[in-house]
C-alpha cells in the first residue's frame, strides 16, 4: 500500500499538466512523465535536509486544509447534486446519497479535525537531534500556505470583479463559467437542469444530500420548454 502512494502522487501530478494543456501534452504524455522524473530525481539529490523540511511543513497542513476546502466548494458552493448531475451526463449515472453525505459533511468535518489536532500539536521541524535554523522555519512555514493561498485569493478576486448585490454576487460565483457537455445533444438537458425555481437554505441542502424530486426535473423542462 506504502509502495503504491508515491506512484499515484505522481500520476495525478503527470496528469494535471497534460489536462492543463491537452493539446500541447497529451499526445506527448511520456515526454512529461520523463520530465518530471527527471526533475524529481535531481530535487532528491538535496538530500534528507530539504526532504525533511518539506515533508514536516507540507503534507500536514495544506493537505487537509485544501481537501477540506475543496469538499465543501464541490459539496455546498458548487453543489452535490449539480456535481451528481454531472456524473451521470458523463458516466451515465450519479452519485448515491452515501457519497454526497461524505462529500458534504463526514469527510470535511474529519479533515477539519484532523487539521486543528496538527495545528494544536505543532511543533518546529527537527532531524534526530537537530534544531533546524529560524530562517529554516520560517520557510517551511511559507512551503506550508503557498499550496492554499490560490482559494482566497481568487475568491477575492471574483467577489471584486463581479457586480451586484451581495446576495447577487453570491449566486453569480455559484454559476459554472461557461462549462457544457462536450456533446451538444446533452446541451438542452443541462440548460434545462440549471433552470431552477429558487431554493431556501433547508431546501438546498436537501438536494445537495438527497438530490432533486422528479417533480423538481419535470417542471424545470417545461418552464424551459415555454
Amino acid at each position: 500500500m506504502r509502495s503504491q502512494l508515491p506512484f499515484g502522487m505522481f500520476e495525478t501530478l503527470a496528469s494535471g499538466i497534460v489536462d492543463a494543456f491537452p493539446r500541447t501534452l497529451r499526445k506527448r504524455k511520456t515526454l512529461v512523465t520523463a520530465a518530471l522524473c527527471t526533475v524529481m530525481f535531481l530535487l532528491g539529490l538535496s538530500g534528507i535536509y530539504i526532504y525533511n523540511l518539506v515533508d514536516w511543513y507540507s503534507s500536514g497542513y495544506c493537505m487537509c486544509l485544501g481537501a477540506a476546502l475543496e469538499l465543501l466548494a464541490v459539496g455546498w458552493y458548487y453543489g452535490a447534486d449539480r456535481f451528481s448531475e454531472d456524473m451521470r451526463l458523463m458516466f451515465g449515472y450519479g452519485a448515491p446519497v452515501l457519497l454526497r453525505v461524505c462529500w458534504c459533511i463526514v469527510a470535511p468535518l474529519v479533515l477539519l479535525v484532523v487539521f486543528l489536532m496538527i495545528a494544536v500539536g505543532y511543533k518546529e521541524v527537527t532531524y534526530e537531534h537537530y534544531r533546524y535554523p529560524a530562517y529554516a522555519v520560517a520557510i517551511g512555514n511559507l512551503l506550508a500556505v503557498v499550496p492554499v493561498m490560490p482559494i482566497p485569493i481568487c475568491f477575492v478576486y471574483g467577489w471584486v470583479t463581479v457586480k451586484g448585490s451581495l446576495s447577487q454576487r453570491f449566486a453569480q460565483l455559484m454559476k459554472p463559467l461557461g462549462w457544457r457537455p462536450s456533446d451538444r445533444k446533452l446541451w438542452e438537458s443541462y440548460e434545462q437542469r440549471e433552470v431552477l425555481p429558487s431554493e431556501g437554505p433547508l431546501d438546498y441542502a436537501r438536494t445537495c444530500l438527497v438530490g432533486r424530486r422528479r417533480t423538481d426535473y419535470q417542471l424545470t423542462a417545461v418552464e424551459f420548454r415555454h
